[in-house]
């Protein structure tokens, strides 16, 4: 063998595998890049869940404040899916539930605001217990995709 030969070997050889180490990289690469756009798909999802979280706590804490301050008895709206009307001393707040928000006005002074957007589903429900009266509200949220969460909510409270 001369020096030639040896060295055309050589050059055939390293180049196959230069080849071979840029294959395993861009399958490395793409492999990251798509690891990489699930995972900041996944973290937006969660970050909207829980923003969806934080705000339906918001909501349902404001309820129980006007449920606790309640200047009379409390009762079952009649014309809506559910809703419900809390006196407050001469006004009446008025929660309503449209299908999909939930609306929170006070009669006479502030017209009716969303409260919270993105409901699935929304119930008070009146429980008589030993010497109070009791209101539950249960409020499950639309879920962003498929296989988003869907958290449901119960919050309590009773009349003064």
């Amino acid at each position: 063998m001369n020096l030639r030969s040896v060295l055309r070997r050589r050059r055939g050889i390293l180049l196959i595998e230069c080849m071979i180490h840029l294959a395993v990289s861009l399958v490395l690469i793409s492999l990251g890049y798509v690891l990489t756009v699930r995972f900041l798909g996944f973290h937006d999802g969660l970050g909207r869940s829980a923003t969806d979280i934080a705000r339906a706590i918001r909501a349902g804490e404001e309820w129980r404040k006007d449920i606790r301050s309640a200047t009379g008895s409390v009762r079952l709206l009649e014309d809506a899916d559910a809703g419900l009307v809390i006196p407050s001393g001469e006004d009446r707040i008025v929660y309503r539930f449209d299908g999909t928000n939930l609306w929170r006005g006070i009669t006479g002074r502030v017209a009716d605001q969303v409260r919270l957007e993105g409901v699935a589903a929304c119930d008070f429900h009146f429980e008589e217990r030993s010497h109070v009266r009791a209101w539950r509200w249960e409020l499950r949220m639309k879920a962003g995709r498929k296989e988003g969460i869907r958290p449901l909510f119960t919050f309590l409270s009773v009349e003064p």
